[in-house]
Order: structure tokens, then C-alpha cells, then sequence
């Protein structure tokens, strides 16, 4: 079945009999993503079929704004987000009106907690193998696309940034972290590996912090993320609406690559608190490069082993934390 139905006189939606589809808007919202499902115990806007928006795209003055939009289930991804995602980076770059990119996260919680693992045990029945290659396929694109963007891209990582968070993230120019950035790569502790593309940024990490991260999945904070590479800017959370209307009150679309770059991080820089706090992972830095300078995971189980034995007790820690992996 297909029909159309106008929504708020500007918002016209598709709707099929499909589990997703994508939706066109006329006018600023001009792409989203969507469940839709039927409500049997109360009056939805279109006739008893309820319509959630998982991803808003917006175009204004020269800035493509990009909203994670699954506050309920922390902002995860699914297979149809990171699809429509990356064919909106698509248009965005061939585009000469879009300037800049924005991302951020609808709600209070966080950016993105990850992919949506849900989703697999949702296809337990069905052909779980390609519902995971469809999937990590098209995230794995999607994190290039970001990677090799040729404009400015700004991403606020406020609350929970983890897993593929951290790959919507990590590729732009400007990562944004708060009092609230709470950041880890935990696919350690559901039997998986650091993905969308960690083997590469996490080897950029001081020392031989990257391994110890990958392997322990520990939760860090934003000046911890910046300390490893993975954020560039520290600002209190309340300050982003702030920034957000200095965005929006400049017309961004007629300025170049260059000009962008620069006029964004005069911006950006006069909202960014200028020392952040202490970084807690800095002050293992010794004990990791000691421990995890070694080959294989075997050589840093010995090594935090016999750590153990001579009464190191961040040693005995980290050894049980990884055991029980």
C-alpha cells in the first residue's frame, strides 16, 4: 500500500507497508529516517500510525545539521541510520551551498551510545549473518565518508559517546567534549573487537594507551579524550545552545573550505574552556606503557601477572578486569 499524507502544511511523508523508509520534507528538515508502527491505545497525527524521526537532516545558512534522533534508545544506530547517513554526506559534499557539517545527539543522555545491538537479536529467527554484513557494511562506509569529508565538521559529544559513537565522532575536525562526556570502546565486553576503523585511531594514543583502551573497554572522560587524540575541544555543556545560535546567526555559505575552517575555530575557541580538567588516564600513562608494550595479549596477561605478584595493585586490577572479558 503507498500514500501520501500532508503533515504541519509542509512535512509530506511516504508511507509503505515496509519497516523503513525514507521521507522527504520540502522545506528545512529535508531527510529522515523513520520506524513506523501502528498505535492501537492512543491517537497518533497521521490516522493511528505513529512515525518516529530516527535521523533529522536540516539545511540553514551554509550548515548541513545532522540529529541522531533516538533519545529512548540513547541515539544507537541502526542498519537504516548509517544508510541514509552516509548517502547524505553524499549529496552534502557535491553540494557548493553546504559549507559545514554539525552533528549532535536529540535528548539529554549522549551523542550515540553505539550500534544497535537489539537489532541482531531482533533477526535471531531471520538471516542473522547478512543482517550483520548489511550492517557493519554500511557503517564501515558511512565512517569513511565522514573520514574523508572534504569540509569542516563539528561534533558534540556531550553525555555518552561510545563504540560506534565514537565512529560518528572521531573523523571530524571539530570533537567537542563536556563535563558530561562519558567515552569508551566496550565491544570487549559483548565477545567483539573495536571496530569503525579503532585499529586505526586508537593507535594514535599516546604510548601504549591504545591497546590498554581496546582491551580493558574502560569508560573515560572528554579531557580524557582529548588527551588521546579522540576530542579537540573542552566546553561546559550549558554553553552549546550558545554556540549553536553563533552557528546559526552566521550565513556560512558563501565562505570557502579555508574560510570555514578558520571562522569555525575563531568561534568555537571563544566558547571552549581554555585548560581542561586533569586527564585521569594520563596519570597511568607509565604503568600501561609498562604493561601493554608487548606483542601479543598472552605476553600482557604474563606481564600484569607477575605485576600482581610483586604487589602492583593497578596491576592486579587490570589482570582480573581483563580475565573476566
Amino acid at each position: 500500500r503507498r500514500c501520501s499524507v500532508r503533515l504541519c502544511s509542509e512535512i509530506w511523508l511516504n508511507l509503505t507497508g515496509r519497516k523503513y523508509c525514507n521521507i522527504t520534507q520540502s522545506r528545512r528538515i529535508i531527510c529522515t529516517t523513520c520506524r513506523i508502527r501502528e498505535k492501537r491505545d492512543r491517537k497518533s497525527a497521521i490516522g493511528g500510525v505513529f512515525v518516529e524521526f530516527f535521523v533529522l537532516f536540516q539545511e540553514a545558512s551554509g550548515i548541513g545539521w545532522i540529529t541522531l534522533n533516538r533519545p529512548k534508545a540513547l541515539n544507537a544506530l541502526n542498519a537504516s541510520m548509517v544508510e541514509v547517513i552516509e548517502k547524505q554526506l553524499a549529496i552534502w559534499k557535491e553540494n557548493p551551498a553546504i559549507s559545514l557539517v554539525c552533528i549532535e545527539g536529540a535528548g539529554d543522555k549522549g551523542l550515540c551510545a553505539g550500534g544497535d545491538m537489539r537489532s541482531f537479536y531482533d533477526e535471531k529467527d531471520g538471516d542473522i549473518d547478512q543482517h550483520a554484513l548489511d550492517f557493519f557494511a554500511t557503517e564501515y562506509r558511512m565512517n569513511h565518508a565522514l573520514d574523508t569529508f572534504p569540509k569542516p565538521i563539528l561534533v558534540y559529544m556531550d553525555g555518552i559517546v561510545m563504540g560506534g559513537g565514537i565512529g560518528i565522532s572521531v573523523y571530524a575536525q571539530n570533537r567537542i567534549v563536556t563535563e558530561r562526556t562519558r567515552m569508551a570502546m566496550p565491544e570487549m565486553n559483548i565477545g567483539y573487537f573495536p571496530d569503525v576503523g579503532a585499529s586505526y585511531f586508537l593507535n594514535k594514543s599516546p604510548g601504549q594507551m591504545g591497546k590498554y583502551m581496546a582491551l580493558s573497554a574502560k569508560t573515560f572522560t572528554g579531557s580524557d579524550a582529548i588527551y588521546l587524540g579522540l576530542a579537540d575541544v573542552y566546553m561546559q555543556s550549558e554553553k552549546w545552545q550558545e554556540l549553536k545560535e553563533g552557528l546559526q546567526s552566521r550565513n556560512w555559505e558563501p565562505l570557502s573550505t579555508g574560510e570555514t575552517t578558520a571562522c569555525l575555530s575563531s568561534l568555537i575557541a571563544s566558547f571552549a574552556q581554555a585548560t581542561p580538567p586533569p586527564s585521569h588516564v594520563a596519570q597511568v600513562q607509565e604503568k600501561v606503557d609498562r604493561y601493554f608494550s608487548k606483542d601479543s595479549i598472552c605476553e600482557i596477561f604474563d606481564s600484569l601477572n607477575n605485576g600482581a605478584k610483586e604487589g602492583d595493585q593497578w596491576a592486579e586490577e587490570t589482570y582480573a578486569l581483563l580475565k573476566g572479558k
